[in-house]
Formats: C-alpha cells, structure tokens, sequence
C-alpha cells in the first residue's frame, strides 16, 4: 500500500478481502497494527477512496475485536495521515470542476 501506483488497488482489495470474511482480521491484525501505528511510514500512499475505506473498516474491526483497544491517538494519527495526503489542487480537472462535485453524498 505504500507504493503510489499500487496503493488504490491494494487498499481496495485489502478492504474486499476483511469486508467479505475472505481473511479473517486475526490474520492480519498484527499488520494493520502496525499500519495504524506508523500510518506516515506504513500506510498507504494515496488519499483515495479505497484507502478511507480500508480505514473505516479496519478501524471497526479493530473496535468490535479489541473493545477499547482503539484510542484517541489512533484517530489522531489517521487524521493527521488525511491531512497530510490532502492536496485539493489535484482534486479539480482543467475544466475546472471538482471531483468531489460529482461524488454522490
């Protein structure tokens, strides 16, 4: 996840394979460990919407795992992971419409 031209992908079938049970979280859960701990070393390289999902459900995971486990420094380090990824510049095309705009909410 933290090579640039993989890492959509790579969230996004990591994401897949926890959402639908195909690897169980114990099987991995030492490494997003790790990820979460080290999200700027270890985490993955783009701000993509398959990397915010990976987030989400191996934040949830962790939680329904490891009741308590998840702390307000693991939020912190995934937030401040956000920010620095953020880059709005490369968020509009040159017809000068955002990408977000065509995101349904």
């Amino acid at each position: 996840m933290t090579s640039m031209p993989h890492s959509r992908a790579a969230c996004h079938a990591m994401n897949a394979l926890l959402q639908t049970r195909r690897v169980a979280y114990e099987e991995v859960a030492e490494s997003l460990e790790a990820m979460m701990l080290s999200v700027g070393l270890n985490g993955p390289a783009l701000l993509s919407d398959s990397a915010l999902a990976l987030w989400s459900t191996a934040s949830q995971m962790r939680a329904a795992y490891n009741p308590g486990g998840t702390t307000q420094a693991d939020y912190e380090n995934m937030l401040g992971w956000v920010i620095n990824k953020w880059n709005p510049s490369k968020l509009s095309g040159s017809n000068g419409f955002a990408l977000w705009s065509f995101i349904p909410v």
